[in-house]
Parts: C-alpha cells; structure tokens; sequence
C-alpha cells in the first residue's frame, strides 16, 4: 500500500450518476481542500450532473463521462497525473480510468468485483451501522488520512440565475405577504412517490393556513398535474425548467416539501428548510437529520410486500404499500413548524 502524499497536487473525485448523489459527493470537496490547500480539484461527473458543479469555486476542472468518448478520457486523465483519485462511484465503469491515472493513491469501495485490482486502498462497504451516505463516504477519506469535517454540498447561483428566477415568481402573479411552500409530486423512482391526491390535501390545509403552495412541475408531470388540480385549485403549479433553473427558485421558499429525491438535496444544499417523505429505513441513510431537514418516514410495518423484494426487482414496481401510510396530517404538521420556525427567527421567505 503506497504511503499518501504529505503534499497533494492534483486530486480527481470520481461520482458518475444520479444527480442526487453526484451533489453529495461535493461534500468531500471541502475536506479534501482542508487537507491540501494548494491542490487543483477536479472531478469526473456525468453530463447530467454537470450544472450541480457549475461556478463551484473548489472545483478546478470537471471531466466528463461519456461511453462514446473513454479512450479520450481515459488519454485526458492520465496526463493530468494526478496524485490521488477518490472514486466514490467504484464501479466497472469507473475502475479502468481509475487505474489508467497511474495515481499513486487510488481509493475506492473494497466490494467483491473485478475491478478491485483497481486501487491501491480499499474500503469495505458493509459491516457497519447504516448511516448518513456523506458521512460512510467520507470513511473513504478517512482512509487515506484526511481528516473529515461536517459540511453539507453546497449549490452555487448566480445573481443573474437568481435575478431571472426572481422574475418568473414575479410572473406568476401569486398574492403578496404569503410564505411560499414549495412541493414536487414526483422521483426519478417511483416507489418513492406519494399519491397525488395526498399531496392535494397537503397543499390545501396549507393554504388554509396562510401559507401559498406552489407545485414545482417536472417533465412528464402532466397526468399527475391534472389529477392535483382535479382535486383542488390550492397551489399554482411551476413550469419544468432546466436543472438550474430549477434550482434557482428555491431559495424564495419557506419550505420544499417532496418524495426522497434529488431535487431534495438541492434544497437542502441551498439552507432550505425540507419536508422529505421516505420508505422506510432510508431517513438515516439519505436525509442529514438537521433541524432544518424533516424526515417523514413510512411505517414498516406491516411489512410491505415491495419493501420485501430484491433491490432491483423492488426499483421497477410502480406502486409500494408503505408510501401511502405517510399521513396527511403528518407532512402538514412538519410543514408548519418550520414555517412558525422561520417567522420566530424572523427571517420568512416571501413571494417576491
């Protein structure tokens, strides 16, 4: 095992897919500036990913993961010479660029696969408590002596993004002096979805409560958009915008509110109090547990039959038995504490 460097010059980070996971990686960006101040960081992402890194100032390059494009980027990151690659995805298709860098420090997940010749120090995945992902994949830092701190991802907007953002809220022609309550219906994962007509109830003892409920639509929410407004006309619903304009409306909501998905995470980056509903067992692993993040998690029992199944057999039923258990009156209640929280602080988010 090569000893680690007292003095690092280049480091690659390596997280490939789902934007949520690729935005809580960025977290091990500020301890491994912690550990060596003077090193370019660069990470290797996924084109989807990319805006999550957009105007990072840590980030120093981001190369980008393509199948059609690996023999260039398996040319571009040998040249980098790097000192050391953290490749938190640890998986066939990062493995080979993994040992193409020639790092001498090349630390991934110790899982049985054939690419484990991959690194030079390796992590188990299992054996431990589950607990918060950024947390065991900062044990991978860990392992190479760094120390790790407690900071959450970050999201970086622009005073234009944010300018425009605040133009389109202004668009909307929503009534002044009421705290917006940002909800999403939908996840990448539809096991992870709560009934659209929940979410309709939610949102109308919210306004109930003097509170504006805005349902922030994404692509191929149409069919779920017209059953909410079959329901109730409570909320004005958002249009789909491109991930950072998406992200760029966040920031004037009191509250998001959504399945566990990576939109969740955004909010979170950006200080935004989150009401995030869960299957059950995954609170402790995808939601930090700050005061600010609510989790709701779904009663385990009875057991649900999906919850039952193998992980991937278990991803592509559409409808879970535990996700409806959540109830209304439970997401309302989480809702509204944080928003008595804000006015308490006296720092309310308003329609702009």
């Amino acid at each position: 095992m090569p000893p680690v460097p007292a003095v690092a010059h280049r480091v690659l980070l390596i997280q490939i897919v789902k934007l949520g996971d690729v935005l809580l990686s960025s977290a091990l960006l500020d301890d491994l500036h912690a550990a060596w101040p003077g090193a370019s960081l660069d990470v290797l992402t996924g084109p989807a990913a990319l805006p999550l890194l957009e105007h990072h100032p840590l980030v120093s390059r981001t190369h980008v993961y393509r199948e059609s494009r690996v023999p260039a980027l398996f040319a571009a990151i040998r040249r980098a010479r790097y000192d050391v690659v953290v490749d938190v995805q640890s998986s066939a298709a990062s493995a080979p660029l993994v040992w193409g860098s020639r790092a001498p420090v090349r630390v991934g997940w110790g899982i049985r696969a054939p690419w484990a010749w991959a690194y030079s120090h390796t992590l188990p995945r299992g054996g431990r408590a589950p607990e918060f992902v950024i947390r065991e994949r900062r044990r991978l830092l860990e392992t190479i002596g760094v120390p790790v701190g407690r900071t959450r991802p970050r999201l970086f907007l622009t005073e234009a993004e944010l300018a425009v953002a605040a133009h389109d809220w202004r668009a909307l022609g929503l009534p002044a002096g009421r705290p917006l309550v940002g909800i999403s219906l939908s996840s990448s994962v539809p096991m992870k979805e709560w009934p659209v007509e929940r979410w309709a109830e939610v949102a109308e003892a919210l306004a109930l409560g003097g509170a504006q409920p805005v349902v922030l639509l994404a692509a191929g929410d149409e069919t779920k958009a017209a059953a909410f407004a079959a329901r109730t006309n409570a909320a004005v619903f958002v249009p789909p915008r491109d991930l950072r304009g998406f992200a760029a409306m966040l920031p004037a909501l009191s509250v998001y509110v959504s399945p566990d998905t990576g939109p969740a995470h955004f909010a979170m980056a950006l200080g935004i109090p989150t009401v995030t509903l869960y299957t059950p067992g995954n609170a402790r692993l995808w939601n930090p547990g700050d005061p600010d993040t609510t989790a709701i998690e779904a009663p385990a029992t009875p057991p649900c039959p999906e919850c039952a199944l193998p992980p991937l057999a278990r991803r592509a039923r559409l409808v879970h038995h535990c996700i409806p258990r959540i109830r209304v009156a439970a997401v309302v209640e989480a809702v509204q504490a944080h928003l008595d929280r804000r006015v308490t602080n006296a720092r309310p988010a308003r329609v702009p």
